[in-house]
């Protein structure tokens, strides 16, 4: 039984902090709604994170053009 609440802990942990790298690092967002993502994922941690990597969008996938003139 320990081994499982140690599981979830550190499954919880490592969402909680890729979350949160996540949000430090992208650039597509506006300030406000990192900031808010980011009290959100601080309050609650698990139900912050999943609703974070649900709602963050995708970033659309570049075509390549090349330009030989």
């Amino acid at each position: 039984m320990e081994f499982l609440v140690l599981i979830s802990i550190g499954l919880t942990v490592v969402l909680w902090s890729w979350a949160l790298f996540d949000i430090a690092k992208t650039r597509r967002q506006d300030p406000s709604q990192k900031s808010i993502f980011f009290l959100l994922i601080i309050a609650f941690p698990v139900l912050g994170s999943i609703l974070y990597f649900q709602l963050k969008g995708r970033a659309p996938k570049r075509k390549f053009q090349p330009k030989f003139r």
